[in-house]
């Protein structure tokens, strides 16, 4: 146990070394010990806390301490941390630096697709883009962990932002543990549960009731914009113009076709 801790700190010191005061930039050295912590499978928030302020160093240490003040920095939360480090090293992120952020944000081992798409969301909104959702499907491509979903985001160069809203939301599903049902009135109780019109997900236990990051969705179904598809409500209707199941008569491209021929 011992030889394993002695280990460790070798790697430690090794692949992520000290933060040095002064001379190292913040924001870099974070999501170079995030990495870190995904890489040696360091999962508990609290090894977290206990190995960032053994390595950001004396001076930074007092900083610290005068930014979580009354609280004891060993009683801090390491997200706090990093955030109030972040927030008194950088007090105005430039645009630079907000595009690094994003394009370094890379899936944890331990988030959801939904959960990455979130964080990817809010930070998009400050890199001020042109054309911000055609960078944001980059950034999802190349920071999702999972190979097998990122194949079939690649194998198809022309899939849409919203389709890989659907493909990552179905591998979420597909992840999910089974839970056995509860005993007294299950069913019930899963009616009530209130689900987001735009993905279908639960309110109160996927997005915490925050806002929903896939209303950039454009339905395959209706064409409307703010929904994925197999959160619409006409998935299973049929067309009132060909009768095939699964869009309406405004989209349906026979329709469109005769009314081409028509006007010729």
């Amino acid at each position: 146990m011992v030889m394993a801790q002695v280990d460790f700190n070798a790697t430690l010191v090794r692949e992520l070394g000290p933060f040095t005061f002064g001379k190292m930039n913040w924001l870099e050295y974070q999501y170079k010990m995030e990495n870190f912590f995904d890489e040696h499978e360091v999962w508990s928030e609290e090894r977290k806390r206990d190995i960032c302020l053994s390595m950001i160093g004396a001076k930074t240490l007092n900083i610290l301490r005068s930014l979580v003040s009354p609280q004891n920095v060993r009683e801090t939360d390491y997200s706090v941390i990093v955030s109030k480090l972040e927030a008194h090293f950088f007090p105005k992120l430039s645009r630079a630096q907000h595009i690094f952020k994003f394009k370094h944000q890379n899936q944890r081992i331990s988030e959801t697709f939904f959960e990455y798409v979130s964080i990817l969301r809010k930070l998009v909104v400050n890199c001020r883009y042109n054309k911000i959702e055609d960078e944001l499907k980059k950034q999802i491509v190349s920071g999702i962990r999972d190979e097998e979903l990122k194949n079939k985001f690649i194998d198809d160069r022309n899939t849409s932002l919203s389709r890989i809203f659907e493909l990552g939301l179905a591998h979420d599903d597909s992840k999910k543990l089974k839970r056995a049902p509860h005993p007294r009135n299950h069913k019930a109780r899963i009616n009530r549960e209130k689900t987001c019109f735009r993905c279908k997900e639960s309110i109160p236990k996927v997005h915490k009731n925050e806002a929903c990051p896939f209303d950039w969705a454009v339905c395959e179904h209706c064409h409307v914009k703010g929904h994925i598809s197999t959160a619409c409500k006409y998935k299973n209707m049929s067309c009132n113009y060909c009768s095939e199941q699964g869009h309406i008569a405004k989209i349906c491209l026979k329709n469109k076709e005769n009314s081409k021929l028509r006007l010729n």
